[in-house]
């Protein structure tokens, strides 16, 4: 069995690309729509949660920020490539026990414990990941399930019932 934090961690992975996939294959127009209530534009939720997501793990390994994708032009298929870069030492970090005692040292002289960090990774994507799925929904697309779920389903984790 694996650890419920690798299978969170595959799951944020899984569903954002099957979210970027489906943006992909839009019409470029709507991935600059939004709607109220949300982060802003399609392309600008999926940039900003790649570059969130690459500045956690960043901070996680104690590296220097990478270039942040421009909200406003970064191409998707471009944000696709950046998220799924690191999606396998994430994977490396769930496993990594001492991870989450790690004291992290931030810009303005905070402290915080990387679970919280990590934790915060797998937040992040799920609230921001509904915000494109609210703006689709909303302009008329048929929006897939990207719950744990439907991942569980995909590759293998649940037994259907026979009920």
């Amino acid at each position: 069995m694996t650890s419920a934090l690798l299978e969170l961690v595959r799951h944020k992975t899984w569903a954002t690309r099957k979210l970027i996939d489906l943006c992909e294959s839009l019409d470029p127009a709507l991935v600059d729509a939004t709607s109220p209530g949300t982060y802003g534009t399609i392309r600008q939720t999926l940039v900003h949660m790649a570059n969130a997501d690459r500045n956690y793990y960043r901070r996680l390994i104690a590296k220097e920020p990478w270039d942040k994708m421009d909200e406003q032009s970064t191409d998707l298929h471009t944000v696709a490539e950046r998220f799924l870069e690191i999606a396998a030492q994430w994977e490396s970090l769930a496993a990594d026990a001492s991870l989450a005692d790690r004291d992290l040292f931030y810009p303005k002289g905070e402290v915080v414990k990387g679970a919280a960090v990590f934790a915060q990774s797998i937040h992040h994507g799920d609230v921001h990941r509904a915000h494109v799925l609210s703006i689709l929904g909303s302009h008329g697309v048929e929006v897939p399930e990207l719950d744990l779920w439907e991942y569980a389903d995909e590759v293998g984790l649940l037994t259907p019932g026979t009920g």
